[in-house]
């Protein structure tokens, strides 16, 4: 009497290949495997796009710190530099948002838009 042993190989070369095979196979595994290569041709825009938001983000709440640092300094009458920040920090928060908003688009109108229509 013979044992037969089922030899399972866990290696991670093979079960990478056994997930690309078997995404390859089903129409969602093609839409997801051509929105990623559409995502890594555009990945230094995607990035830039994600840290400017970041940098928008936190641009976005310093002019209200410093407007609560301004309404702090109403009674003692010291306003001089943080009159000035307030007004840098409003300028600068808008350029940054609308630097987000031209990188965005600069990346729309970048696209192959024959990859577009195949996407859709």
């Amino acid at each position: 009497m013979s044992r037969v042993y089922a030899r399972i190989d866990l290696r991670p070369r093979r079960m990478l290949n056994r997930a690309r095979q078997a995404l390859t196979l089903t129409p969602n595994g093609q839409f997801v495997a051509d929105i990623w290569r559409l995502i890594w041709a555009y990945k230094w825009y995607s990035l830039a796009i994600f840290l400017l938001t970041i940098l928008q983000e936190v641009s976005a709440l310093w002019p209200v710190n410093l407007l609560g640092q301004f309404v702090d300094r109403l009674q003692t009458g010291e306003l001089g530099a943080v009159v000035w920040l307030l007004m840098g920090a409003s300028i600068f928060a808008g350029g940054v948002a609308r630097g987000n908003i031209i990188l965005r688009h600069k990346m729309f109108y970048e696209t192959d838009f024959r990859k577009r229509v195949e996407l859709t």
